[in-house]
């Protein structure tokens, strides 16, 4: 299933995630503030541009960047 990443507030993906806004688009893709619906909660999702995720040496450094941020866990000065 493809999901759609030029999501407007409002949409929902993946059932789960409503769309409040867009943070920002940098080299990598965009980032967006959702809320899990579920529960009830702000998250944020990064999106990769398309034309990244055939090049199997983009998705890994999407990956790492990924690992990097879950790694950092709660933190205080990470505000969203």
């Amino acid at each position: 299933m493809a999901v759609r990443i030029d999501w407007q507030p409002g949409d929902v993906f993946l059932d789960h995630y409503r769309v409040e806004r867009l943070l920002g688009t940098g080299g990598m893709g965009r980032v967006y503030r959702v809320e899990h619906r579920g529960w009830g909660i702000p998250l944020v999702v990064k999106v990769p541009r398309p034309e990244l995720v055939d090049q199997v040496a983009h998705m890994l450094s999407f990956d790492r960047e990924c690992q990097t941020w879950i790694a950092l866990g709660n933190h205080p000065n990470i505000v969203c």
